[in-house]
């Protein structure tokens, strides 16, 4: 049996008790590529009172989301996560504070219809050193709307009920109005044989 001796050194600390938070809200209207996109955020503490003229250090990173038919066309292209912006900001006299950028998209990105998956990243630092940290993720595209269809029945019954929704890129239903065509297709007179 073999005998060994070893030694390591261990720091406690007390734990201390996050006195505030900070949380990033939505953009302000409708984000697109190519488009400023603004971030409304807040930082405040726990017994009410706004976190003022604290330091926050933000960071924006970018993925692209690729269709699985990319690979076919095209054989060089990147997935790794790209640093958009940094910076440093301070919170108002509310403890508000905005984050702006502008998500870029090439003439090519946007004809080949892709979207981007998004990260913002924020440490606060108040004036007593205390940090919190906070983030949000979100999908930009050449489009802001999609629309959707659900067919709620079969063609074959009488009648058909179809529903339709309109959400942003990152599933949120939106209001809005909306216009439908419904077309009848036009049957052959006689059934046509197939194609050898």
């Amino acid at each position: 049996v073999n005998n060994s001796r070893s030694r390591v050194n261990l720091r406690v600390e007390e734990y201390k008790r996050p006195t505030f938070t900070t949380t990033l809200g939505d953009a302000k209207g409708q984000i697109r590529l190519n488009t400023k996109a603004t971030f409304s955020a807040n930082a405040k503490y726990y017994f009410g009172l706004p976190v003022t003229a604290a330091k926050i250090f933000y960071i924006i990173k970018r993925k692209t989301n690729y269709p699985y038919w990319y690979s076919w066309w095209y054989a060089n292209y990147s997935v790794n996560e790209q640093i958009i912006k940094t910076g440093e900001i301070k919170t108002d006299k509310n403890g508000d504070y905005e984050i702006s950028f502008t998500p870029k998209a090439s003439k090519l990105e946007l004809e080949q219809g892709l979207s981007f998956n998004y990260n913002i990243e924020v440490v606060v630092l108040n004036n007593g050193g205390e940090s919190a940290k906070a983030s949000k993720s979100f999908i930009i595209g050449p489009v802001a709307v999609k629309s959707y269809l659900y067919l709620e029945s079969e063609f074959n019954q009488k009648n058909i009920k179809i529903t339709a929704s309109r959400k942003d890129l990152n599933g949120k239903s939106l209001p809005g109005k909306a216009q439908y065509k419904l077309y009848k297709l036009s049957e052959p007179k006689k059934t046509l044989a197939p194609v050898n």
